[in-house]
């Protein structure tokens, strides 16, 4: 995208369609600082897309959080010898 279509485009009103298709570049804040003060404005103003963008930031979080953690060291080495001997049949 252009420079000048992100001008364009960040000065344009803001839809549910289209918050509803920039929605995770937003929660991972992958836009331009005017592009997400669009999609915000819109958020703030429409309950349903309120909603929606929380949801998916609570799920964004919680997969960020389950992500960060480990499996048990015996867990992990049951599934890798698991798997080693599948392969080796």
């Amino acid at each position: 995208m252009t420079e000048e279509t992100i001008k364009e485009t960040a000065t344009e009103p803001c839809d549910c369609a289209t918050l509803r298709a920039k929605v995770e570049e937003l929660l991972h804040n992958e836009l331009c600082a005017a592009e997400a003060k669009r999609l915000n404005d819109h958020i703030a103003h429409c309950p349903d897309c309120k909603d929606e963008a929380d949801v998916l930031n609570r799920l964004t979080v919680a997969v960020k959080r389950a992500c960060g953690e480990s499996a048990p060291g015996e867990l992990r080495d049951l599934i890798v010898n698991k798997i080693r001997n599948f392969h080796s049949d």
